[in-house]
């Protein structure tokens, strides 16, 4: 829970180590009285898979870079003894084959000028970030001329999306739509996130859990704003067969060989190069 019901048997500094020497599920059964069960989760914990984030900087250049958030009330005490929601940062990228990597994800009830500058703090870690993918939803209306505003006086401009709620598609089955990921391994997180208990509880509690702020983050990595699959998860050697512009395309003549070059050509030679289990080049 988010507040010891016991602060001076427990508080919250012994209740974090205790966590950490016995895991995040353990903890939730006899600690929260939450018990987690495997039969009904997203995933197992074994599907939750970590990778070494100092691999990172080696997969940046092969990685298309988002953001997704979700917005919470921005006044942390708006809700004084409840359990409000959270506001989540989630930035991915995908890589040549399609699969998803999380490089970070920022958990956290901010107040509304954190907020904002939270958005030129991960554009300036992450440089290659495309665009800031938001629901648009009550407080995106507020957040919204804030940014332009922060942003002109910066001249900073970000690449921010507000995307609107769908009406036809639920939340719980979008979430939904990530089991696939989970099983095949090709949803993957940095092993130095600052939220990694809080990531492995709500994807084993989910549909029951009382929070689900990071699965909507990584649920929304995967859809564009009408609910359907984003371009990203495609592997580059599909779009090829896909896209015409991806094709077979005369891109000039090699400075050594002179010999032709072709976009397509180019685009298995880097297909070729890149590894299925650590993603290295």
């Amino acid at each position: 829970k988010t507040q010891p019901l016991w602060p001076e048997r427990f508080p919250p500094a012994q209740l974090n180590r205790i966590m950490e020497q016995i895991g995040p599920i353990l903890f939730s059964s006899q600690y929260e009285l939450e018990p987690v069960s495997a039969e009904s989760a997203l995933a197992t914990r074994d599907e939750i898979h970590f990778f070494p984030q100092h691999l990172i900087p080696q997969l940046m250049p092969r990685y298309r870079v988002m953001t997704t958030v979700d917005l919470s009330n921005p006044n942390p005490n708006a809700k004084a003894g409840s359990d409000p929601d959270f506001c989540v940062f989630t930035t991915a990228g995908f890589d040549a084959d399609g699969r998803c990597d999380v490089l970070s994800i920022y958990r956290k009830r901010f107040p509304q000028d954190e907020l904002v500058e939270m958005f030129f703090l991960l554009q300036k870690r992450w440089p290659s970030n495309m665009k800031f993918k938001v629901q648009k939803d009550h407080y995106a209306h507020a957040l919204e001329p804030m940014m332009r505003r922060e942003m002109a006086k910066r001249g900073v401009w970000l690449n921010i999306e507000f995307a609107p709620i769908s009406t036809t598609v639920s939340k719980v089955w979008k979430i939904q739509q990530l089991q696939g990921w989970f099983k095949m391994g090709i949803l993957r997180f940095a092993d130095n996130i600052s939220c990694k208990n809080e990531l492995i509880l709500e994807v084993l509690r989910f549909p029951r859990g009382t929070h689900d702020d990071i699965l909507d983050t990584l649920s929304d990595l995967f859809h564009n704003k009408d609910s359907h699959s984003t371009w990203e998860v495609m592997p580059d050697h599909e779009r090829g067969v896909i896209v015409p512009s991806l094709g077979k395309q005369f891109t000039g003549f090699d400075p050594i060989s002179k010999e032709a070059r072709w976009l397509h050509d180019q685009i298995e030679a880097a297909h070729s190069e890149y590894s299925p289990i650590t993603g290295a080049l």
